[in-house]
C-alpha cells in the first residue's frame, strides 16, 4: 500500500511540473507577442514606456 501511495504521488509531482513548465512556456509567448515590444522583463523587451 505503501509503495502504491509512493508512485501515486511521484505521478502527480511529476504532471505538475510538466502543467508548470508547459504554463511558463506559454506565458513566454504571450509577453514576445504582445508586450516585449514596450517593456523588459528579465533583460527581453523593448524600452519601458513611460507617461
Amino acid at each position: 500500500m505503501k509503495r502504491a501511495v509512493a508512485i501515486l504521488v511521484a505521478f502527480v509531482a511529476v504532471a505538475f511540473v510538466t502543467v508548470a513548465a508547459q504554463a511558463e512556456n506559454k506565458g513566454e509567448q504571450i509577453f514576445k507577442q504582445k508586450c516585449a515590444m514596450c517593456h523588459i522583463v528579465k533583460g527581453k523587451g523593448g524600452p519601458s514606456v513611460r507617461n
